[in-house]
């Protein structure tokens, strides 16, 4: 670099470091002319990637109050909030129980901003839980990993053939190839709305 005279230069420094911690004893030469050298000493404290939970994780509970339309799924919002100077690459891991999905899986949050990501419970073979528990674990590249703990409530539901004393549906003698409809009734005898399906023959 050449420094004309009464002007004013200056050069840029980076400083980068895989490892963390607090950097102390670090020092910097340079000459002027090739005859007269200086030092500079760098101090820097190299920090993990942090995320900030913006948001609180609720329980994920079905409303129903709608009766001409059944909610399948409950979906919340977590915000996530990245502070620091770096950009925070995400990425979470595959979950325990598969009742709990995350959208998107992984993503690059820039310095100073503010990230949402949706995680929807679709409750699916429940049997006879009504709280489902599962811990999201979210990784962040050179950061330390957070984990979220979430629980979903599934409505009870009670649901009856009928007449109630029966619980055969005769079919009657069929022919070999020929389709035979059969109705029967179903009572729901719950407070909640009743979504069902036949999931064997």
């Amino acid at each position: 670099m050449v420094i004309a005279p009464g002007a004013t230069e200056g050069f840029n420094l980076i400083f980068f470091s895989s490892e963390i911690k607090r950097f102390t004893n670090i020092t910097f030469k340079y000459s002027i002319n090739v005859k007269k050298q200086f030092s500079l000493k760098i101090l820097a404290n190299v920090t993990p990637v942090t995320l900030k939970q913006m948001t609180q994780i609720s329980r994920f509970t079905f409303k129903n109050e709608k009766f001409d339309k059944v909610e399948m799924s409950v979906v919340q919002k977590l915000v996530l909030g990245n502070f620091g100077n770096s950009a925070a690459k995400i990425k979470w891991e595959e979950n325990r129980v598969k009742f709990f999905s995350i959208s998107p899986l992984e993503a690059i949050i820039p310095p100073g901003k503010e990230f949402p990501v949706e995680i929807t419970f679709t409750p699916t073979d429940v049997r006879n839980k009504n709280d489902i528990e599962d811990e999201l674990k979210l990784n962040i590249e050179n950061g330390n990993p957070m984990t979220f703990r979430v629980i979903g409530n599934v409505p009870v539901s009670d649901v009856r053939f009928m007449p109630e004393t029966s619980d055969i549906i005769n079919c009657g003698f069929v022919h070999i190839g020929v389709g035979h409809k059969v109705t029967f009734t179903l009572k729901n005898i719950g407070r909640n709305i009743i979504a069902y399906m036949i999931v064997s023959v």
